[in-house]
Formats: structure tokens, C-alpha cells, sequence
């Protein structure tokens, strides 16, 4: 057995092969569900209308795995879009991490990229596959974690569909990812157990394959809890919100579109609530609450509902100018 699978993997996660990833068919019939024309996908994945157009009719003859990678980036992006009603737009946060993410690559270091919760870290994952098709993204959710979900992701992007004689999944993966130069991203990489981000440190270590770890301040204090992760990594980054006003204005257009007389208002708010959590994803979940007590009681204002949600949703905090209650 290789040094990594002794140094990471019980042996009940060496053995798990993935359900293949969505392609040829189902893939055509999933884009096609979404009801966009192939212009409006094909500006999505930087291609051309005609070679989407040949791709659903079967007749592309270029490179399938490549064009097929980049939409199925393109519809994770398209169901975070049609969960939260934003629009995926290029921002600070995600011109910032595509840079490092390509000076990774090119570098071949391990790196981590530290950032609160609801930064935008996620979305800029998603977009940046667009242009890495190639990159390994993992995302840890609770159902998908650890060592297993790693694996079966790995396995899924070195096309292994069945584990060989005689080997161990992970001892494939290895195989056939050492040399290849892709770039695995790990995703809130802070929920992960010590075996877990041992193992992907391991994998750097083993492949050559450049690596990033995404997380919040909890990830430093796990990496540096044992120095065999944290003398590995080459490449640190803590990323801040530097000029959140450009994605309020796009956030505030997008689900308070008749907010009218009370936009600037609105922005003004929702750069309170970015300052004080530091996260666009609270300024979201409050723009949502908001546009849900309006449905409900059929309120014209948005500053109303957009301010009594200081009452609902935990915040230690209070506007400027109101007074709030805990």
C-alpha cells in the first residue's frame, strides 16, 4: 500500500466508486430543461452559439469532456442563481480569487483562502470552473465529506468508474492524477475532521496537483493545530470586502427591483448589515425576508419589512438612527 492511503484513509473509504458524473444525454436533456437558447449558454461558458447547437445534436467533434465540464459548471451556477434570485456577476471577491487560483495553479503550491461566511467565495469557485474545466472541485456538505466524498470526486474527475485488481480506489486516484497538473478546490474546508484535511494535504503531497483550501479563521486554527498540515502550505490569503457598493446596488436591482424612491435607502442599509456581519450573504437572507413579509402583507415599502427583519434574524446589532429589540 502507498504512503498516502496509510497516512489518511481507513479502510472503509478506500473501496467507494462514484456515480458518474452527468454528461452526454443527460446532460443535453438538463441544459435543455433549463429553456435558455444555446447564445444564452453559450455567452455563460464563453463559447459559441453553434457549437452549443452542434453539442445538443450530437454532432461536436471537438472536445466533448472539456465543452461538457463547463456546462455542468455552468448549471451549478444557474441553480445557485435560481435558489437566491441573484445573478452570478464578476465582483472584487471573484476577480481576486480567480487570480490566486490561476497563481496557484501555475505555481503548483498549496494554498488557503481565508474569508467569512457569505463572501461570495462559493459563487467565485463556481465561475472560476468556467475557465479551469479541468479543475477538481469539493465541496464538504454533510451527506458529501471527508475522505469519501474527496475520493469519490477525485475518482469522478479521473474518469474511474471501477476500482482495478488489486489496488485500492485511493492508489488509482493517485495513478492517474500524479502528473496531471489539476487543480483540486476544497470548499468550506473548515467543517473538516483532522483526517480529512490531512488527506487532502496528502494528495498535494503524492500528485504534484496544486491545491486550495477555502474556509473561514476556524480552518487557520485546524491547520495550525499540527505542523505537518500548516508547514505544507506555500500560499495563505485572508480576503476582505473592500468596496461592497458595486454588488449591494446589483443585489438590491435584483430582488427589490420596485424599491423605486427607496433604493439609495435600501443600498445604504444593506451596507450596514455588509459592515457589521461582513457578509453578503446576510444582506441576502435579509433582502429575502423582507421581500417575503411584503408578500405576506402586502406592504409597498422596502424599508419597512427590510428593518423590522433586524427583530427576526439574529443580529446583535442595530441601524443607525433605529432602535432595535432583543
Amino acid at each position: 500500500m502507498n504512503s498516502f492511503a496509510e497516512k489518511s484513509l481507513p479502510p472503509s473509504d478506500r473501496d467507494e466508486i462514484p456515480e458518474p458524473e452527468l454528461c452526454g444525454d443527460a446532460l443535453r436533456a438538463a441544459i435543455r430543461a433549463t429553456a435558455a437558447s444555446n447564445s444564452e449558454v453559450a455567452k455563460k461558458i464563453g463559447m459559441s452559439s453553434a457549437t452549443i447547437s452542434l453539442w445538443l445534436g450530437g454532432k461536436y467533434s471537438g472536445d466533448v469532456p472539456l465543452l461538457e465540464s463547463r456546462l455542468r459548471a455552468h448549471l451549478r451556477n444557474r441553480q445557485v442563481e435560481s435558489l437566491t434570485g441573484i445573478a452570478t456577476i464578476d465582483t472584487e471577491i471573484t476577480r481576486r480569487i480567480t487570480a490566486i487560483l490561476t497563481e496557484i495553479r501555475s505555481s503548483g503550491e498549496l494554498g488557503v483562502i481565508i474569508a467569512p461566511a457569505g463572501t461570495g467565495k462559493s459563487r467565485a469557485i463556481n465561475r472560476y470552473s468556467i475557465t479551469d474545466p479541468l479543475a477538481v472541485i469539493f465541496r464538504v456538505l454533510a451527506w458529501h465529506t471527508g475522505q469519501r466524498g474527496m475520493g469519490q470526486d477525485l475518482a469522478r474527475a479521473a474518469g474511474i468508474t471501477r476500482r482495478e485488481k488489486g489496488k485500492t480506489l485511493w492508489e488509482s486516484i493517485i495513478e492517474k492524477s500524479t502528473g496531471s497538473d489539476r487543480l483540486l478546490i476544497g470548499d468550506d474546508m473548515h467543517e473538516l475532521g483532522p483526517r480529512g484535511l490531512q488527506c487532502f494535504v496528502d494528495f498535494h503531497d503524492e500528485t504534484g496537483c496544486p491545491g486550495v483550501m477555502f474556509g473561514t479563521e476556524s480552518l487557520t486554527k485546524k491547520l495550525f493545530r499540527d505542523a505537518r498540515r500548516s508547514r505544507r502550505v506555500g500560499a495563505f490569503y485572508e480576503l476582505k470586502i473592500e468596496n461592497p457598493l458595486p454588488l449591494l446596488e446589483h443585489m438590491v436591482n435584483q430582488l427589490a427591483p420596485d424599491a423605486n424612491g427607496e433604493h439609495d435607502q435600501l443600498v445604504d442599509l444593506c451596507h450596514q448589515v455588509v459592515t457589521h456581519s461582513g457578509a453578503f450573504g446576510a444582506v441576502e437572507k435579509q433582502l429575502q425576508y423582507a421581500k417575503r413579509s411584503r408578500r405576506r402583507s402586502h406592504e409597498s415599502s422596502w424599508v419597512k419589512p427590510f428593518t423590522s427583519a433586524q427583530q427576526r434574524l439574529l443580529r446583535n446589532w442595530k441601524f443607525a438612527g433605529q432602535l432595535t429589540t432583543h
